[in-house]
Formats: structure tokens, sequence, C-alpha cells
């Protein structure tokens, strides 16, 4: 994958300097918002969290909720289970990638985005070795 500046971006398991493992523990407080995300670079991922974090508060109070969830009540989708409003999937969607990233900072295994510098020049002026 490359950057638009032309470094090279990997994906790695081992913490940069630059990144506070107490820093990033705090941040997995708003986590569900894609904070720690944002964090450390992972913009998308952190645009997508938000994303779904937004589809998901606004559908609480969009006027639809209560008609639909009166027109399937009595359905359900295993046993008890009642069919859910279909962007509270977009929350758990969410959830499941928060709950992923926090057992993942604990552990050691979260991948954080690290930038390979310019290649380095073997060559003197004229191609000379030095």
């Amino acid at each position: 994958m490359k950057e638009k500046s032309g470094k090279k971006i990997f994906m790695v398991r081992h913490r940069p300097n630059d990144v506070s493992f107490v820093r990033m523990c705090m941040l997995l407080i708003p986590g569900l918002w894609g904070a720690h995300c944002f964090y450390v670079g992972r913009k998308v991922r952190g645009f997508i969290m938000l994303a779904f974090m937004l589809v998901s508060i606004l559908s609480f109070i969009t006027p639809l909720r209560e008609p639909f969830m009166e027109m399937v009540g009595d359905l359900n989708l295993v046993g008890e289970v009642p069919v859910p409003f279909p962007t509270d999937l977009f929350f758990l969607a969410a959830f499941f990638m928060w709950a992923y990233d926090v057992v993942a900072v604990v552990f050691g295994f979260f991948k954080y985005p690290a930038r390979l510098g310019d290649p380095i020049k073997i060559g003197g002026n004229n191609g000379n070795k030095t």
C-alpha cells in the first residue's frame, strides 16, 4: 500500500515509540467513536466506526423506529430473539470492532501503521561507492 508521498505503509504489531500505551488505553474508552484509530493514524477504520455510531445514534431518534418495531414486534429470529431495527446492526458492528481492538491493544496484537522511509542510495555523486 502506498501513501500519496510514495512512502510505503505497513501494518505492524510493534507499538511505535510515539504511541503511548497509557494514552492508547485511555482512548479506548471513547473507542466506539474510533478515537483510538484516529490517534494511531488508522483514519479509514476510525471513519467507519464513527459513521456506524452516528447512523446508530440517529436511528434511535428517527420517527420510523417505533412503527417498524410495532410492525415486527411479534416476529422472532431464533427462539425469543426479536427482529432488530436494521440500523442496530451498525451499532453491533462498531461494538464488535471496538471489543476486538480492546483485546488487541491489551494483549499486544493491535496493528499500527508504520511508514518505511525512502530507500537508501548506495552510490555517491557519480555512481562511486562511498
